[in-house]
């Protein structure tokens, strides 16, 4: 069996659920196990571009709206808010670019969205000239 480990921090985002914050990517991707604000500002920035429209986080911003979260902190897990780092968005701030995060992953989903309409439509097309019954019988 696994063997089940607590993180030693998590990151907190408005609007987000307590993320574990990875300290061995951390240590191999910035070069401390914690960021630096302008790091932590980065990583909210890619957040936000995961959710634009064809993006992993895509749902997202449908649900609620594409916004930049008002705050981002890094605390000791089990703590309630003292943070260890923490970055504040201004009160004016322009969405970024996605052309400046290139790395945030897109979504596969319109590739099959479309395949799966075309495949719904020629299934109706099908039932209304009665080559095909609802239950999927021919």
């Amino acid at each position: 069996m696994g063997k089940s480990l607590t993180p030693k921090y998590v990151l907190q985002m408005e609007g987000s659920t307590d993320m574990c914050w990875d300290t061995k990517w951390a240590k191999a991707n910035l070069g401390s196990i914690l960021p630096t604000v302008k790091q932590l500002e980065e990583f909210v920035m890619a957040y936000v571009v995961s959710t634009y429209p064809g993006y992993v986080n895509e749902h997202l911003g449908q649900a609620f709206g594409i916004t930049i979260p008002s705050y981002a902190r890094i605390k000791m897990n089990g703590e309630l808010w003292n943070a260890i780092i923490e970055w504040r968005a201004p009160n004016f701030m322009v969405l970024p670019d996605a052309a400046d995060y290139p790395n945030v992953a897109r979504s596969p989903k319109p590739r099959f969205q479309s395949a799966i309409k075309e495949s719904l439509h020629e299934d109706r097309l099908a039932i209304a000239a009665g080559e095909l019954q609802c239950n999927g019988a021919n």
